[in-house]
């Protein structure tokens, strides 16, 4: 039970962290494919340059620990979801390769550095829509692991409504972490003020396609909403996150860096907690009514021993480097305006 414990505070810590860390990656190619400045993107490529392919490495941790922890749940995603999981990871794979060739390539022209900064913004929004969709396919309860037709195994579980939804609300977050960490990137007041308007505007659009996220949902047949009201946690959670959005317009419009950045980062962790705590312990819901629980569908205790003992001590490497790298490349302050 024990390494139960920790291999899942593993998985759900790497995915809180992809998601404040690399979504803020994704979220700023979604800013620069719906309106930048050349101010803006210069101080955009010497943000996430340094940690970009750093932060994948919670996205690599999250997937081993599922193949390896919860096979049966691995098996279930990687097979009914493989067409969102396979365009996901099409998305990581041309927007990384795009961003290093704009940034190294031997002979820069503006041919190439059009078609690099193309397939990069693009490889960001692809990649932010299908995170979100394959989680809200997960808890839809379309998955049908029985199914006998190509449209039900395979389509019917994510192209829908809800899940949809929930990849442009994932979107729409990612995009405000990004605005709101970039805030504090550089001190020239016209950049400042361009964060600062994209992060309230992308706090509104998440709010209102949360929203949309419910009436989806209803559409869909997911009762959504009364699920939230029966689980006093998840309410509770959301509650803070409603309630702290006039102090978090606040402070965005008052360019608070440090206080902005938690009170972001506290957001999404209150969504994404109220999301969790609405599902615990299950991780995908099926077309039966039936579920595949995490505890359940964990691997054998001897498996579960050996793959905690590798994350507790590869993590005594892993995070001190970790936060070497962020302290060598991000500890400086804001850069000079340009």
């Amino acid at each position: 039970m024990f390494m139960y414990i920790v291999v899942l505070s593993f998985l759900l810590l790497s995915l809180l962290l992809y998601a404040l860390l690399g979504g803020a990656d994704f979220g700023a190619g979604v800013i620069q494919l719906l309106s930048t400045t050349p101010k803006a993107e210069k101080v955009i490529g010497r943000a996430i340059g340094p940690i970009w392919e750093a932060n994948h490495m919670w996205l690599v941790i999250a997937v081993v620990i599922s193949f390896m922890g919860f096979p049966a749940i691995f098996k279930v995603v990687s097979t009914a979801l493989h067409i969102p999981v396979f365009i996901l990871l099409l998305g990581i794979i041309f927007r990384g390769t795009a961003y290093a060739f704009k940034h190294y390539d031997a002979i820069k022209d503006e041919k190439s550095q059009l078609m690099y900064h193309r397939v990069f913004v693009w490889g960001s929004l692809v990649s932010t829509l299908f995170i979100g969709i394959t989680f809200g396919a997960m808890s839809l309860g379309k998955i049908d692991p029985n199914a006998t037709d190509f449209y039900t195994g395979y389509i019917a579980p994510w192209f829908n409504f809800f899940s949809i939804s929930v990849g442009f609300l994932t979107t729409a977050l990612f995009a405000f972490l990004a605005a709101v960490y970039l805030i504090g990137e550089n001190e020239d007041p016209e950049v400042k003020e361009f964060f600062i308007t994209k992060a309230w505007k992308w706090l509104l659009a998440s709010v209102a396609i949360g929203v949309v996220v419910f009436v989806a949902a209803y559409i869909d047949g997911l009762p959504l909403f009364n699920e939230l009201i029966s689980s006093p946690l998840s309410m509770l959670a959301i509650g803070f996150a409603a309630g702290s959005l006039p102090l978090m317009f606040s402070t965005i419009r008052k360019g608070k860096v440090v206080l902005s950045r938690l009170m972001a980062g506290a957001q999404t962790v209150l969504i994404l907690g109220a999301w969790l705590l609405l599902h615990y312990p299950h991780a995908i819901m099926l077309s039966n009514g039936g579920s595949l629980d995490l505890y359940d569908s964990r691997a054998p205790d001897a498996t579960l021993a050996v793959l905690g003992w590798a994350l507790l001590l590869g993590s005594l490497f892993i995070l001190p480097a970790l936060g070497y790298l962020y302290v060598v490349f991000k500890g400086h302050g804001p850069e000079e305006s340009i």
